[in-house]
């Protein structure tokens, strides 16, 4: 399986048929968090997050899959479970552009009781430091490019 992105094209290329990327680009309300604001290092499950993988400081975000799923006509296979929700993580890549123009990368593998709508939720760690920094951030407005990647909706 040989797979080519063209950001600017917005096209790609799997199996010898093209698909759109489809690709929206949205300012979106941010916010941090770290582990020490709910569990304790302590606690079964400390660092596990709604997806099963293990957090990454600055990588990992909370996202609300229901918004992000209507947002890009993403399709549940059954009920909205855990399970199917989780499958809309694995087809949206995050990038946010910042003041400078720079880019970041972000996997979002997590959701959170407060993530609504259009918000973002970044993981900052698991130390006090972390939860010093996230209190730190607040509430920042970036730009976000939100792409879905293609294949199977």
């Amino acid at each position: 399986l040989m797979t080519h992105f063209f950001f600017q094209g917005r096209e790609e290329e799997s199996n010898n048929k093209k698909e759109t990327l489809k690709v929206i680009t949205e300012i979106c309300r941010t916010t941090a968090y770290s582990h020490l604001d709910d569990f304790r290092p302590t606690d079964k499950g400390f660092n596990i997050i709604f997806t099963g993988e293990k957090s990454i400081p600055h990588y990992t975000i909370a996202i609300d899959p229901r918004y992000w799923a209507k947002k890009f006509d993403l399709q549940y296979k059954g009920k909205q479970t855990q399970k199917a929700l989780s499958d809309v993580f694995h087809k949206l890549i995050f990038i946010r552009i910042d003041e400078q123009g720079r880019y970041k990368i972000f996997k979002a593998d997590d959701v959170g009781g407060l993530v609504k709508g259009n918000t973002i939720d970044e993981y900052f760690g698991k130390d006090e430091k972390a939860q010093q920094e996230a209190r730190k951030l607040g509430v920042r407005y970036y730009k976000y490019m939100i792409m879905k990647l293609p294949g199977d909706s």
